[in-house]
């Protein structure tokens, strides 16, 4: 393969694939288009165009072979996207249901605005869960299913436990049907993260530059090469606990670097 391609390759795959995906289904949410098929269905093509992309860039080699985990990884994936489309298309509707006169969730606001509400509330719900699923002992049961991969490629990125996944999503789902949050919104917030977690558990040479830049730098950032460090033998573990994105582990070191800055005061 020329130098060429691979730095294309390196640095549109992201950006392409994902952005080109999110903005799909961004534009069908504007257009008032049914979450069922067209969301799931772009959120596929972009899973199997990482996939594709592996093979042709991958991250390590080793990691194309099968470690005898293609079978789980698929079982797990196949449940666990069943339970965001149920989530997404039945679970949802509990937020519309909710009477005008006492929703709180700001509806009448522009739709870029709702859906990054959406994204907060949700990435928090993760953040906080996953922080405490590494404490909880019985928290941990679940969840180290997460971690005993082998390797990381385009479909272990929903190696979980389906009861864990429900208790990370649970407190922010609560409180957005709570509120009253459109279900468009949050079922379009689902479509976009699927495609983006397929990319942070994969198995490509990729770069994502000033946007991993912003969420605390490449290798820290919620993308791959975070994943990657979290489970390479012999290298660090747990390096973030952001799921969808990195903004949590920097408000909490910019606490922490305040803190130490007051006791040094």
């Amino acid at each position: 393969m020329s130098t060429s391609l691979q730095f294309a390759l390196r640095w549109l795959s992201y950006p392409l694939v994902f952005g080109g995906s999110a903005a799909f289904m961004v534009r069908a949410l504007y257009a008032g288009v049914p979450y069922w098929p067209s969301t799931p269905l772009v959120a596929a093509v972009g899973l199997l165009a990482v996939a594709a992309l592996e093979r042709i860039q991958p991250f390590r080699q080793g990691w194309l072979e099968d470690h005898q985990d293609t079978l789980t990884d698929l079982v797990h994936m196949l449940v666990n996207l069943s339970v965001i489309q149920f989530t997404a298309e039945n679970l949802a509707r509990l937020g519309d249901a909710v009477p005008a006169s006492v929703r709180v969730f700001p509806v009448e606001s522009p739709l870029w605005l709702q859906l990054l509400l959406v994204a907060a509330v949700l990435d928090l719900s993760l953040y906080a869960m996953h922080r405490i699923s590494h404490h909880v002992p019985w928290l941990w049961r679940f969840h180290m299913i997460h971690h005993s991969a082998e390797r990381l490629y385009w479909m272990n990125g929903e190696r979980r436990h389906p009861l864990h996944a429900a208790l990370m999503a649970g407190p922010g789902l609560v409180v957005l049907f709570a509120f009253g949050a459109p279900s468009a919104v949050v079922a379009t917030w689902f479509g976009i993260l699927t495609a983006h977690l397929a990319f942070q558990h994969s198995n490509l040479d990729y770069r994502v530059g000033w946007v991993a830049v912003c969420a605390r730098g490449r290798q820290d950032s919620s993308l791959a090469p975070q994943a990657r460090l979290r489970r390479c033998p012999g290298e660090l573990r747990r390096i973030s606990d952001g799921v969808g994105s990195a903004i949590w582990d920097v408000l909490r070191q910019y606490r922490k670097a305040g803190r130490r800055q007051c006791r040094l005061a």
